[in-house]
C-alpha cells in the first residue's frame, strides 16, 4: 500500500513520508500541489479500502458553500468516471472549515495515480473561488510565520512554536483536570435506573400497542441507559461500566413483563393483579427462552456495549506534533498525554 502512495507522490512531485501519522501511520504523500497543501494516504472507510485525499485551505466562514461547489462540479464527476454525485460518494466526503477529505473506495485494485491526481486538480478548481490556498501563517494564532509543514494530531498544516507549546500545556492540563475529577457513582446509578425504568415502560407499551417487538428498540434502550449513567457519573469507572449491562438486562426483562402482563389481561379479559405479575416473573426465563427474549437481551447488550466502548473509556488528551524532516523519515515530538 505504501508503494502505491509513494509512486503517487513521485508522479505528483511532492514528498513521501514513510512514518507520517496522517493515515494510520501507513505513510503519506504531503506537499503543495496545484497551489493547495495536500496529503494522500491509504486507509479504510468501514471495511472498504480507500485512497484518502486531504486538501487544506484558509478557514472559511461558510464551508457549506465549498462543499456544494465540489458536489456540483462536473470536473469532479468526470475525474471519477461518475455521472452523478451518489450517496456513497457523499458518505466518503468530509468537509471542515479549513479542510476537506475524500475517500476513493476500491475493492481489488487502487484507482490509477493519474485518476487520483486528476481528482485533486478537479477539487482544487471547484474550491478555488471560495477557499483561498493555505498560507504559511500559523493555523492556530494566524500571526506566527511558519516555514515548514508540521502534523498536528495527523493533520498537516503550519503551527508556530508558541502554539505547539500552548497546545501541549493545555492537553496536559486537561488530562490532570480529568484525573482530579470525582466519580459520582450514586448519581450515575440513579440516572441509569431512571433511564432503565423509562426504557422498560416504552419497550413494554410500544410492544403491546403494536403487538410486535422491534429488536433495534432494545439497542436504543442499551444506548439510553449507558449515556444516562455516564452523564450522571461524570468520570466513568469499571463499576459504572458493569452497571450499564446489569441495568440494560433488567430494563428489557421488565419491559417484557409489562408486555406479557398487558397481553394476558387482554387475552383472558381479566383486570391487573400482582398474581399475574408474580407468575410471569417466576416463569420469565422459561417464557423468554421460548420466544425472542434472549435475542432482544443480546441486542440491548450490543447497544450498551457500543456506548461503553465509545464513551466509557478515558478520553485522549493529546497534542501530537510531527516535524517532517526529510522524505521517508519523520521526527515526532509528543506533547500531552
Amino acid at each position: 500500500m505504501a508503494d502505491y502512495i509513494q509512486s503517487l507522490a513521485s508522479m505528483a512531485g511532492i514528498p513521501f513520508y514513510k512514518k507520517a501519522s496522517s493515515f494510520n501511520g501507513k505513510g503519506s504523500a504531503i506537499g503543495v500541489l496545484n497551489g493547495y497543501l495536500t496529503a494522500f494516504g491509504d486507509n479504510k472507510v468501514g471495511d472498504t479500502a480507500a485512497v484518502i485525499l486531504l486538501l487544506r485551505f484558509n478557514s472559511v466562514t461558510d464551508h457549506e458553500v465549498v462543499r456544494q461547489a465540489v458536489v456540483a462540479s462536473p470536473l469532479v464527476l468526470e475525474a471519477m468516471g461518475e455521472k452523478k454525485w451518489s450517496k456513497k460518494m457523499e458518505a466518503r466526503f468530509t468537509m471542515g472549515t479549513d479542510f476537506l477529505t475524500f475517500a476513493w473506495g476500491f475493492s481489488l485494485k487502487h484507482p490509477s495515480a493519474e485518476k487520483v491526481l486528476a481528482l485533486q486538480k478537479a477539487i482544487v478548481e471547484a474550491v478555488k473561488p471560495y477557499a483561498q490556498p493555505h498560507d504559511t501563517h500559523c493555523d492556530l494564532c494566524s500571526t506566527g510565520k511558519v516555514s515548514e509543514v508540521i502534523l498536528y494530531n495527523g493533520m498537516p498544516g503550519y503551527y508556530c512554536e508558541a502554539c505547539q507549546a500552548k497546545q501541549g500545556f493545555d492537553a496536559q492540563q486537561a488530562a490532570s483536570d480529568y484525573e482530579a475529577r470525582e466519580t459520582n457513582l450514586v448519581q450515575g446509578l440513579l440516572f441509569g435506573a431512571i433511564a432503565a425504568l423509562a426504557g422498560a415502560l416504552a419497550w413494554g407499551l410500544v410492544a403491546y400497542g403494536l403487538n410486535r417487538i422491534f429488536l433495534w428498540g432494545s439497542v436504543l434502550i442499551g444506548l439510553m441507559i449507558a449515556k444516562a449513567l455516564f452523564y450522571g457519573m461524570g468520570k466513568v469507572n469499571i463499576v459504572g461500566q458493569a452497571a450499564v449491562f446489569v441495568l440494560t438486562v433488567a430494563s428489557v426483562l421488565f419491559g417484557d413483563v409489562i408486555f406479557y402482563t398487558l397481553s394476558v389481561m387482554k387475552s383472558e379479559n381479566v383486570p391487573f393483579s400482582f398474581k399475574i405479575v408474580s407468575y410471569l416473573v417466576t416463569h420469565l426465563v422459561e417464557i423468554e427462552s421460548e420466544g425472542n427474549g434472549i435475542i432482544t437481551v443480546l441486542f440491548a447488550l450490543f447497544g450498551a456495549g457500543y456506548v461503553v466502548y465509545a464513551a466509557a473509556r478515558r478520553p485522549k488528551f493529546e497534542a501530537k506534533f510531527e516535524r517532517l524532516a526529510t522524505p521517508e523519515q519523520s521526527f515526532t515530538a509528543v506533547a500531552g498525554r
